[in-house]
């Protein structure tokens, strides 16, 4: 994973200074790496796909395939912008929702799908964070969100979208290979999830 300096190349980011707001807005690690250690797949847009593709809102927001980038448009803007930004919330499960991942409760199973959406949200909040940061110092780049975009309850789709400047566009369904991105910096991933669960987003800058 390659080093990268205190004030980081042009950008010109103090580096400690962003990991300690993002941290005051709940983010559990930060780390700054290279743009081109970011691992792209189509197999992750492909499970985006396959989950839209299984349920009743199958293409329906505008966050997802086939509305997101594709993984050959985030290469093209990874070779743009060479510095990344990797932000983490861990979260524990709740008593009430850390036996879902070995149970067909559909009280689990619901209890938990409001669990993680709020967390999802909350990360988004951190990542607008991180957005409006990078727009204040000038720094050209792209912010993603987690999961599906967050920005709305519901999305607008197929309506123009209410909150332009507030939807993020989920990782996964762009290419990029979160687990693999985990696994460079270290952050500890359970599949499936029975203690905590890790939240990953990630901007590119410079």
């Amino acid at each position: 994973m390659g080093v990268l300096p205190e004030v980081l190349g042009k950008s010109q980011i103090d580096r400690h200074g962003l990991i300690q707001r993002l941290k005051r807005k709940g983010a559990a690690r930060v780390f700054f790496i290279e743009s081109g250690e970011v691992p792209l797949d189509w197999k992750a847009v492909m499970l985006c796909l396959d989950c839209k593709v299984n349920n009743s809102r199958r293409m329906k927001r505008w966050s997802c395939p086939p509305y997101a980038f594709t993984p050959d448009k985030v290469k093209e803007m990874l070779e743009k912008h060479p510095e990344a930004v990797l932000v983490n919330l861990e979260v524990d499960f709740f008593p009430i929702v850390n036996r879902s991942w070995d149970s067909f409760d559909p009280f689990l199973q619901i209890a938990q799908k409001f669990f993680c959406h709020f967390y999802w949200g909350k990360l988004h909040r951190i990542m607008l964070e991180l957005k409006e940061y990078l727009k204040s110092k000038g720094i050209p780049g792209h912010v993603w969100g987690s999961s599906p975009c967050h920005a709305c309850f519901k999305c607008s789709y197929p309506r123009k979208c209410r909150k332009p400047g507030a939807m993020l566009i989920s990782p996964e369904a762009s290419g990029i290979d979160l687990y693999r991105l985990a696994a460079t910096v270290g952050i500890p991933i359970e599949i499936p999830p029975k203690k905590k669960i890790q939240l990953i987003s990630l901007a590119i800058f410079g």
